[in-house]
């Protein structure tokens, strides 16, 4: 347990700029973008081949080509020059990326779509349309059941997630061997009384150099190297404690106490020493920077013929100030006749075999 004072820029990142659009209205070389030219269809082949049609998209000439429509044209085609025609780029020094003609072919015209082409189109957008609807429907149908099985009656099952109090064959959750971390029966610790930690009379008790180490009508020989130490003050749940310490570094002490623990009402020897286990954790006074507790043992005892409760425990600190992890304890509480407690409480180092074998020695001075 603690010995002394007490016891127990950002950096923004480089914004890169953004990058600019070029103008709309030029094109890349710098000159202005043609004016727009006739609607975009099929026009006789500027290159003069008779009896072919080449496709104008509205800016350029394409590589696509068909025949050209029969001599006799179909009813309801007009005959004669068609009435569009690209309109001719004007003049410019500058570059120009406009599609130009042949001198001897005048710009192509558009002729006007058959009666049959059009009939053609509608029934295909038609068919898209139906097919569209359709497939849609169905995972519009699928999204709002949210039902990925088949219906009643299509050769599938489904099962509803409403509750039923009908039994299962089958089990709610799957077997597993991990084990469990919360307790499965009344073998868990009881609950501590934290109000207990606070309005006791610890330093009632006291202890001269060389005599045995007496409180709580318990009694154990003095360790060798232990004496008697002002920390029994730390030991606010108890009544009567007599403590006995030794420094094991600057900020670090090994204590043995003896006291009793008032009756405040505790229902069994495991609750009072789960108490003050929990009430040693949670004080300032015993630990700083404390991080976790390890039980190493929790189990019934006979001291001075009273069945009592042992509890040895690892609790481990992060303090900078010391080197250790923390203390291996043991507490062990029994009844007495009054109807108060005796008390018995021992820290040593972890890892110190030597203490720790100290320790149990002078615990089996009082176990019967």
């Amino acid at each position: 347990m603690p010995a002394g004072g007490t016891w127990a820029g950002q950096v923004d990142p480089t914004r890169t700029g953004q990058t600019r659009l070029a103008d709309r209205s030029t094109d890349r070389s710098g000159g202005a973008y043609p004016e727009p030219m006739a609607s975009p269809g099929w026009y006789p082949d500027p290159g003069g081949q008779p009896g072919l049609l080449r496709f104008w998209d509205g800016a350029t000439w394409t590589s696509r080509t068909m025949p050209a429509a029969p001599t006799a044209p179909p009813p309801g085609v007009p005959t004669g020059p068609p009435p569009n025609r690209p309109p001719a780029a004007a003049p410019s020094s500058a570059p120009s990326s406009a599609p130009s003609f042949p001198p001897s072919l005048p710009p192509p015209s558009q002729p006007p779509a058959s009666g049959r082409g059009r009939r053609l189109t509608l029934v295909l957008l038609a068919v898209l349309l139906v097919a569209g609807v359709g497939v849609g429907g169905f995972f519009g149908v699928r999204a709002l059941t949210g039902d990925d099985e088949p219906a009643a009656g299509g050769g599938g099952t489904s099962e509803s997630s409403e509750p039923t109090d009908e039994p299962t064959d089958q089990p709610t959750d799957e077997p597993t061997d991990e084990p469990t971390e919360e307790p499965t029966g009344s073998g868990g610790a009881p609950e501590p009384i934290l109000d207990a930690c606070q309005g006791a009379a610890p330093v009632t008790g006291a202890t001269r150099p060389g005599q045995a180490l007496r409180g709580g009508g318990l009694r154990v020989t003095t360790p060798p190297g232990y004496e008697p130490s002002a920390a029994n003050e730390v030991f606010t749940f108890g009544d009567g404690v007599a403590a006995v310490g030794q420094q094991v570094e600057e900020f670090w002490l090994s204590l043995y106490a003896l006291g009793s623990l008032p009756d405040i009402g505790y229902e069994s020897p495991q609750q009072a020493a789960e108490t003050v286990v929990e009430c040693m954790v949670r004080s300032e006074l015993f630990y700083s920077g404390f991080q976790d507790r390890t039980d190493l043992t929790s189990e019934p005892v006979s001291l001075a013929g009273a069945e009592g409760w042992r509890i040895t425990t690892e609790i481990r600190v992060q303090d900078p100030r010391i080197t250790v992890e923390g203390d291996h304890a043991t507490v062990v509480v029994a009844p007495r006749e009054d109807g108060s407690l005796s008390l018995f409480v021992s820290v040593v180092p972890i890892g110190d075999d030597t203490r720790i074998a100290q320790q149990e020695a002078t615990l089996a001075e009082l176990l019967d």
